[in-house]
């Protein structure tokens, strides 16, 4: 009886802050940088950049210049001058980090439901508890993981350059 006393409140406690985690680093504030802040780039990064006819090309970085930007695409070099770009921006799949993230979090949540699984069945009674436990870990790791994978295919796009925008602070 005292275990599900403590392991209700845990339940919660853990989702919480699961799900304020998820929910900070998806509504992150993105600060925009200076048409200087592009040269800090590495050469072959992946780039989105917006023109002043509203066509986004992806690009990958040559160098930057004070009045242009020199990028490759489609295995041709194109050099835009300053004044033809309205935003650049980096573009990060990531998909390793988000599946080795979401089989973490899939494992902790899997584990915890099999913890609760066990307690509401009945604790130890038979040796049961390994095996809620391992099935519910091994669910939410497998469901993890598969959310992971599919939020790496959406590529994420972070604004280092937006025309008429002040420099950050």
């Amino acid at each position: 009886m005292a275990k599900q006393k403590i392991v209700g409140p845990l339940v919660w406690v853990l989702f919480l802050l699961w799900s304020a985690g998820g929910w900070t680093m998806l509504s992150r504030a993105q600060s925009v940088g200076s048409w200087e802040s592009l040269s800090g780039l590495r050469a072959g990064q992946k780039l989105q950049v917006v023109d002043t006819a509203s066509q986004q090309r992806t690009v990958s970085f040559i160098s930057v210049t004070g009045d242009a930007l020199r990028v490759k695409y489609r295995d041709r070099e194109l050099e835009f001058k300053r004044s033809e770009i309205e935003q650049v921006s980096r573009v990060d799949s990531r998909m390793g980090r988000r599946i080795t993230y979401g089989l973490a979090l899939g494992l902790l949540a899997g584990l915890v439901v099999g913890i609760c699984a066990d307690a509401g069945i009945g604790g130890n009674e038979g040796g049961f508890a390994v095996y809620y436990t391992g099935i519910g870990a091994g669910t939410g790791a497998a469901i993890g993981a598969g959310v992971g994978a599919g939020l790496g295919f959406i590529p994420r796009h972070k604004v280092l350059y937006r025309k008429g925008s002040p420099a950050p602070r």
